[in-house]
């Protein structure tokens, strides 16, 4: 037995009077000679050897001599999956690396290679070319030259993968994708047959920017290419731009329209966005009966109706819980102010294990309350009465 520098080993197989190559983990190269006196037989070899050149040198007892082999060559075979279905190819020796549809792989000079053909699910094999011989799904190459090989796989069914969309983040909003031009919700999905090109587009809602993609094939800007060759999942992610002023008098205007939405009826568009004479922004929303709920550069509320201007004394410009619950108070005590009387300085909030609630208290004793559930309630000095409002 000999190694040479690769590792590669060499073995004497007397039975068969040839010489056996096997890489460093036991796995068949090739083997070469015959029993005979000729060039390339042996007859009785009890010796070889490897120089430092990778000459191999045999000594034969019978034949009364030593042979000398130059160093086998290499050569690369290429495998490559065509077709329109899809599948895999494996070798029964050395390793296919794969690049795409292309594999490659060096071999010997003499290595016999046998490679074998399995369809994915949704295909079938159909043919080998380049082959030395066939049998089904297997291909056999005799390495004694570069070799390509190709195995055909054809699609015997339409196989249909899921996307499914995500979207994440602290702002908001809608992803669109084509074909089929749905609209999601937090949360989306929809089938599409293997192949299929599918483009997202994001779309940020008032108040948010988009962030970023994750899970598609590219990107570019606020769009998302995925190819549908598997089930596929993709993420959207909506990052809040803080409590921009539109979103924050959006939120005041829809807080009332929502306590007189009978009155006002049904708006016409979304809130729009003014300048004033003095530069100062405003926002307006219109509605059917011709009256119109306005976020005046001033921060306060205003209405609109039949050519005069009335102040609803609510402001809009301060975010977060307190802000919609006091819209609300000063909406309820715009409408009873008579009744409620004079308050007693400004909305405070206090806490229960529920959470924080708001209380405007009036000189009379009396109370409106935006509570931990999202209601409000009234207090008439003695009793607690729910009045079936929403504040958020």
């Amino acid at each position: 037995m000999a190694v040479d520098s690769s590792g590669y080993v060499y073995v004497i197989d007397q039975s068969n009077y040839q010489i056996i190559k096997y890489a460093s983990d036991g796995t068949f190269i090739r083997r070469w000679g015959s029993q005979g006196s000729g060039d390339g037989q042996f007859d009785n070899v009890q010796g070889i050897a490897i120089d430092s050149s990778g000459n191999i040198y045999t000594s034969e007892v019978n034949n009364s001599r030593v042979q000398v082999f130059a160093p086998a060559s290499t050569y690369t075979l290429t495998a490559t999956n065509a077709g329109t279905g899809s599948g895999t190819v494996t070798a029964n020796s050395g390793t296919l690396s794969w690049s795409g549809n292309t594999g490659t792989a060096s071999y010997t000079s003499g290595t016999s290679v046998t490679l074998t053909a399995a369809a994915a699910s949704g295909s079938t094999f159909s043919a080998w070319t380049g082959c030395d011989s066939t049998s089904g799904a297997t291909c056999t190459v005799a390495m004694s030259a570069n070799k390509s090989v190709t195995a055909t796989f054809t699609l015997s069914q339409t196989a249909y993968y899921t996307l499914s969309v995500t979207k994440s983040g602290t702002g908001s909003g809608t992803v669109t994708i084509s074909p089929s031009g749905i609209s999601c919700g937090s949360t989306c999905s929809t089938s599409y047959a293997s192949g299929t090109s599918v483009t997202l587009t994001a779309a940020t809602a008032s108040g948010s920017t988009f962030s970023s993609w994750s899970g598609c094939a590219s990107t570019s800007g606020v769009a998302c290419t995925v190819a549908m060759s598997a089930n596929k999942s993709v993420t959207v992610t909506f990052t809040s731009s803080g409590s921009s002023d539109y979103t924050l008098a959006a939120a005041a205007i829809n807080s009332i329209y929502s306590q007189y939405a009978s009155w006002f009826g049904t708006a016409s568009g979304s809130v729009t966005t003014a300048t004033d004479a003095n530069g100062g922004t405003y926002y307006v929303q219109w509605y059917t009966n011709g009256g119109a709920l306005v976020a005046w550069s001033d921060g306060y509320m205003y209405l609109y109706y039949g050519g005069s201007w009335y102040s609803l004394g609510t402001s809009w410009k301060t975010s977060s819980d307190y802000t919609a619950a006091s819209t609300m108070i000063n909406t309820i005590y715009s409408q009873y102010s008579t009744y409620l009387g004079t308050k007693s300085g400004g909305v405070t909030s206090g806490t229960t294990t529920g959470g924080t609630y708001y209380v405007q208290w009036f000189t009379n004793g009396m109370a409106l309350i935006a509570y931990t559930d999202g209601y409000m309630y009234y207090w008439d000095g003695t009793n607690v009465y729910s009045m079936g409002i929403k504040w958020k």
